[in-house]
């Protein structure tokens, strides 16, 4: 059975990664997404690889 919210609306669980709590949540992060993505002209996956990848040098670069 599917919980419902304080405005009796179904609420989503994520079951894996990359799966958003909510609908609107997830039409959202899409949107931005391809925002982010549209002003570098990549596509959606190769910039959240370039991001993901420049985090975790920064990460590095901070704990020498």
């Amino acid at each position: 059975m599917q919980k419902r919210n304080d405005r009796g609306r179904f609420v989503t669980r994520a079951d894996s990664l990359g799966k958003s709590i909510g609908l609107r949540v997830s039409k959202q992060l899409e949107t931005a997404l391809h925002d982010f993505a549209g002003q570098d002209g990549v596509p959606v996956a190769v910039w959240c690889r370039q991001v993901v990848e420049a985090a975790i040098l920064e990460r590095q670069e901070e704990a020498e």
